[in-house]
């Protein structure tokens, strides 16, 4: 079951007042961010928190649960109307949430294509020597030659 847009706001309005706090939606769920990295997710109308010592220490009771089968394990937030808790313990838990791994840009990417350069026209008349011979070599090797 995927998260409702009106749990998303209301997890959100928990985490108001929380610098760097942000959101995406993704796969029909939500990740959590706080400050950049990955604080957990909103998967099935519930708060899951990474698993880390920290967030262990402060909510030794909560259960943990899957992301998905074979997933590693996260933290159940479930007191939803302590706020203050929840934010408290992301905030302490930020120092362990791991950074996120820079991202790989696309073949080509980094210009824009207005910045790239333009193939120049080539006019027979142009073309040294060596392009000449090229040119002959490949419209030799052709195809449809017939």
């Amino acid at each position: 079951m995927a998260t409702s847009r009106e749990y998303a706001l209301f997890v959100e309005n928990l985490f108001r007042g929380v610098d760097g706090f942000s959101m995406k939606r993704m796969f029909g769920e939500y990740g959590i961010y706080l400050q950049g990295r990955v604080l957990g997710f909103l998967c099935d109308e519930q708060i899951l928190l990474q698993d880390t010592p920290t967030a262990r220490k402060l909510l030794p009771d909560a259960e943990r649960k899957e992301l998905f089968p074979g997933s590693k394990l996260f933290i159940i937030f479930s007191d939803e109307g302590n706020h203050h808790l929840l934010q408290s313990v992301a905030q302490a838990m930020w120092e362990e949430l791991p950074v996120p791994k820079p991202r790989k840009g696309r073949k080509g990417a980094g210009t824009s294509p207005a910045v790239k350069e333009t193939p120049k026209i080539v006019r027979r008349g142009d073309l040294t020597s060596d392009d000449e011979e090229i040119n002959d070599f490949l419209h030799f090797h052709r195809k449809d030659r017939k």
